[in-house]
């Protein structure tokens, strides 16, 4: 790990989390996490070619749940838009 200070915030286990984990790195509010989930979709939609070979259903309307529900493909998506690494801890 670098010589970054890290916290632990602990967030609703409500299908949010990861974004509302994000929207705290990024705009130090939980209540931002819709924000964070309509980048990450309209970043997926924008690059279907990056993406619809790891979903196994309908990408359209897979892109359509995931902007209310969770989805399998958010992590690499949203690492791919924000341009982030991940150290895991």
């Amino acid at each position: 790990m670098n010589n970054e200070e890290y916290s632990v915030v602990k967030v609703q286990k409500d299908g949010n989390c990861f974004f509302t984990c994000r929207a705290v790195e990024l705009y130090e509010d939980t209540s931002r996490h819709q924000k964070v989930r309509s980048a990450d979709v309209d970043y997926m939609c924008n690059k279907a070619g990056s993406f619809s070979y790891v979903v196994d259903r309908d990408f359209d309307q897979h892109m359509q749940n995931m902007r209310q529900t969770n989805g399998h493909t958010k992590t690499w998506a949203i690492l791919m838009c924000y341009a982030w690494t991940v150290d895991p801890i």
